[in-house]
């Protein structure tokens, strides 16, 4: 497992907890902003 996999599990744990969305959902979201963060560097 690659740094940017932990990182991603971390948040979507995080998230999990804080937000109360389901674990699929805050996956989808973490992946999202991650996609919008690639965008923004290119």
């Amino acid at each position: 497992m690659d740094a940017t996999q932990k990182l991603v599990e971390k948040l979507v744990e995080r998230r999990v907890q804080n937000t109360g969305e389901s674990q699929a959902v805050a996956t989808a979201n973490v992946l999202a902003a991650f996609e919008k963060l690639k965008k923004i560097e290119t």
